[in-house]
C-alpha cells in the first residue's frame, strides 16, 4: 500500500485519481495514518467496498455464520421454496 502525506494529496489529488493501479492509499498527518483512499475502478468494487465496512451487515454474515454452524443451514428445497414466495409477494 503506498503511503503519502495529506499535503501531498491536496497538491495532486486530481493525479492520484487518475492512478492506473487500484491499489489504496494510506494517507498520513504528520507522519500517523489518518485515511486510507480506495480508487473506484469497477462499480461493483464500490458496493463491495460498503458492504465490507458496514456494521450492519458484517452482523448479519457473524449470525448467519453462526446459526450455520450449530443447525447446519436450511435445505435446498425449503430455500427456493422461500424464494418463490419472496416473488410473489412483489
Amino acid at each position: 500500500m503506498k503511503s503519502i502525506s495529506l499535503d501531498e494529496v491536496k497538491t495532486n489529488f486530481e493525479s492520484y485519481l487518475s492512478e492506473t493501479n487500484p491499489e489504496p492509499f494510506l494517507i498520513t498527518k504528520e507522519g500517523q495514518p489518518i485515511a486510507i483512499m480506495n480508487l473506484i475502478i469497477d462499480p461493483d468494487e464500490l458496493e463491495r467496498i460498503l458492504l465490507a465496512n458496514n456494521d450492519k451487515f458484517q452482523n448479519i454474515l457473524t449470525e448467519s455464520k453462526k446459526s450455520f454452524q450449530e443447525e447446519g443451514g436450511i435445505k435446498s428445497d425449503d430455500f427456493w421454496q422461500y424464494v418463490d414466495h419472496l416473488y410473489e409477494e412483489e
